[in-house]
This record gives C-alpha cells, sequence and structure tokens, in this order.
C-alpha cells in the first residue's frame, strides 16, 4: 500500500510502475514453479473465478461468452422471461469506497432479507445490512468507509422506505435502470469504530404468480465481486392457506416461515415450491 498510495499525486506514475512489476514478478513466480505445484494452483484459480476474486474478459465475442456462462466474467445475468407459475426475484448490491483509503479492510458487512407472501401474493421484502468500521483512526489506510452503495433488483420494485441509522434517507435515494433491472443508489458513511446499518423496506410489482395452484419461487442473490463471504440469512413467510415442498422429503409442509442462513463467498440461488389450498 505504501509503494501504491502514499505520496500518490494525479499524473504520478508511481502506483502503476509499482503494480506493473509486481504483476511481472507474480507471474514469473508462477510459471517457474515446479510441475508439481500446478494442481494446487489451478485449484486456487478455479476457487478465484467461483467466487470473483478474479475475473476475465477477452476481446474475442465466443469466447468472451463462454466467460459469462461460465459467471468468469462479473456480468450482470439479465431478467428472465415472465412465464405463469414461475417468479424470478433478484438482488444485487454493490458498493464503491469513495473515501480514498482502504477502510473497505477493516469493514464487517452482516445482510439479513425479511420476506413476506401476503395473502394476494403480494412479495415485499425487509433488507437489513450492517456495517462495523473497525478502523482504528481517521490515519490511512484506514478511516471513514465513504460507500457509494447500489441495489439491483427486479423491474418495477418500489422502496416504501429507506433508513441508515437513525436518519430517514427514503428521498436521497435516486433511480436508475440497467441490465433489465431497476435500481438505488445513495451515498452512505461510517466513521472509524462506528456500527451503522441499513434499512430497505420494498415491494416487488408482480404478485406471486400460481398455475394449477402451484408457484415456483427463485431468488437471485449476487456477489460483488472482490468481497469476501459476508453473513446472509434470508427468511421468507407465507399465508396459513399456503403450504411449501420440503426439498428433502418432497413432502408439503405448512410451516408458515422457511430460513436460510449461509454466506455470501458466491452467488445463492434459492428455489421454493409453493401450493395454495
Amino acid at each position: 500500500i505504501s509503494h501504491a498510495e502514499v505520496n500518490f499525486f494525479p499524473g504520478s506514475q508511481a502506483k502503476k510502475n509499482y503494480l506493473t512489476a509486481l504483476q511481472a514478478n507474480l507471474f514469473n513466480k508462477i510459471f517457474y514453479l515446479s510441475k508439481q505445484n500446478w494442481p494446487s494452483i489451478i485449484s486456487a484459480v478455479g476457487e478465484g473465478l467461483e467466487q470473483k476474486h478474479i475475473q476475465v474478459y477477452l476481446d474475442d465475442p465466443k469466447l468472451f461468452s463462454y466467460l459469462t456462462s461460465a459467471n468468469w466474467a462479473g456480468v450482470v445475468p439479465r431478467a428472465a422471461q415472465t412465464v405463469e407459475g414461475e417468479n424470478s426475484d433478484f438482488l444485487a448490491l454493490v458498493e464503491s469506497n469513495n473515501g480514498a483509503n482502504k477502510a473497505n479492510y477493516y469493514l464487517n458487512r452482516d445482510i439479513k432479507l425479511e420476506s413476506a407472501i401476503g395473502k394476494e401474493g403480494e412479495i415485499s421484502h425487509i433488507l437489513r445490512i450492517t456495517y462495523t468500521n473497525n478502523s482504528p483512526s481517521e490515519v490511512f489506510p484506514a478511516g471513514k468507509y465513504r460507500n457509494r452503495f447500489k441495489i439491483f433488483v427486479p423491474l418495477g420494485t418500489k422502496i416504501n422506505k429507506a433508513s441508515f441509522g437513525e436518519s430517514d434517507i427514503l428521498t436521497r435515494l435516486t433511480t436508475f435502470s440497467e441490465y433489465g433491472r431497476a435500481g438505488y443508489s445513495v451515498l452512505l458513511e461510517v466513521l472509524p469504530k462506528e456500527t451503522k446499518t441499513l434499512v430497505l423496506e420494498y415491494n416487488l410489482s408482480k404478485n406471486l404468480s400460481y398455475k394449477d395452484n402451484k408457484a415456483n419461487y427463485k431468488l437471485e442473490v449476487i456477489k460483488q465481486a472482490g468481497t469476501d463471504k459476508d453473513p446472509f440469512e434470508w427468511s421468507m413467510s407465507y399465508p396459513i392457506n399456503v403450504k411449501i415442498k420440503d426439498l428433502a422429503s418432497e413432502a408439503w409442509t405448512d410451516t408458515q416461515e422457511v430460513t436460510f442462513k449461509t454466506d455470501l463467498q458466491k452467488d445463492k440461488l434459492f428455489l421454493l415450491n409453493f401450493l395454495k389450498q
């Protein structure tokens, strides 16, 4: 960090030269390793691609299409076409550190999504993201986490309430549309040794779709490239006249709520099957 960042000024070549030299030495070290090390290297590269610590771009359209299909290119997946009885939900969180520091290193992030299906099939969510900035002070590389936060959700989604800590930030949200998704953006700040929670309450524009009283619900949660395995918890509640299929036993149960506790080490895909009585 000291070679790349300290005493940096616009037009300086120090950072570029340092990173170029570091890359050249890294590749030389890898390529001159003995053959017995290559299985471990290939395994590490595979994990890096799957967990989005490594991403690849190619000019060749066909090869890049393959990378995209393998989820190695960092491309946000397009929304699926609407099919009766099929429901596609989507959540992608993107953050940019605008603080000119390395506060990300000191940051802990905990993500919880509470979802509910109403009596008429309406789908609502409450997203809670708790940030803890463990920076010891404002001294570089630590410091304030100045986060340009973006959320991507299905088209037509409306955020009804938004708060950060004790502040109502609904009017500060800006809207946009990219990749066939609706997006919201806001600037957030977490001071050193501070913990703050972002809360977003929103509704999807389309209700749960049934065919022959059955509905298949899919939730895609996209991991941001370069982040660690942030804890992720998702709960889904549903009406008393609806049952859910237990994937292990294939039986229909009426627990009225299911909960998943995992992490975002990589993209997650959740599938739920509902039966309306």
